[in-house]
């Protein structure tokens, strides 16, 4: 799914963020990437989204080189192979639920039809079809990141690149929602998780350690 070659990434700064890095990820993996506030893993993450470009080496995504694709492109590949989930939700207030799963599927170009279908579904898979109708103010954080998380799904994507989806939530919302990723994983979807949470990182199928810019285990 996921092949990184010798990736360093130079701001413009002069800040080496990532420095000559190297993995993959399998097909189905569940992978949690780790490390403290300035290491990289955000830098690392933004790349692995399509969002951002390394300085050197190459990235492959479902044996695509990504790094040789224009902005027009990635936001293609953005659209059809990966769902994001993030910390602080990013859920358009003035949109319900429903509209805020709908949203990227309007993108793609699918019908109404098949767009309704689809929301419906993402809602039933996180457990909220009952709050389809309400605003994200109306809902709690957890109950927020269960949309977010439905957003991501339902396009059906293969990569879900989640950036400390627990962060924001107490411990046992975090269960709640690391189950359900566990639950996409099972059901074929690639997770890549960065986390500083010891415990949801060890609940991955491994666990891949950034200090400075360098892979350490």
């Amino acid at each position: 799914m996921i092949e990184i070659k010798n990736m360093t990434k130079v701001y413009p700064s002069g800040v080496k963020a990532l420095d000559d890095i190297s993995f993959s990820v399998a097909d189905g993996e569940f992978s949690a990437i780790v490390g403290r506030s300035g290491s990289g893993k955000s830098t690392l993450m933004n790349i692995l989204g399509c969002l951002d470009t390394p300085t050197l080496g190459e990235y492959y995504l479902n044996n695509e080189k990504i790094c040789s694709v224009g902005d027009s492109s990635l936001a293609k590949i953005r659209n059809r192979s990966i769902g994001f989930v993030f910390q602080s939700y990013n859920l358009i207030p003035s949109l319900t639920a429903e509209e805020n799963v709908r949203l990227p599927l309007a993108y793609r170009g699918i019908s109404a039809d098949e767009c309704e279908k689809r929301v419906v579904s993402a809602l039933e898979r996180v457990g909220l079809a009952n709050l389809a109708k309400r605003f994200p103010r109306e809902m709690s954080g957890g109950q927020q990141q269960r949309i977010a998380i439905a957003r991501a799904v339902a396009a059906d994507p293969p990569l879900i690149l989640a950036d400390e989806p627990t962060g924001n939530l107490d411990s046992g919302i975090r269960d709640e929602i690391m189950e359900i990723f566990h639950e996409l994983n099972k059901n074929g979807r690639t997770v890549v998780l960065i986390t500083h949470d010891e415990q949801v990182a060890s609940t991955a199928h491994r666990v891949i350690t950034i200090n400075n810019g360098k892979l350490i285990c």
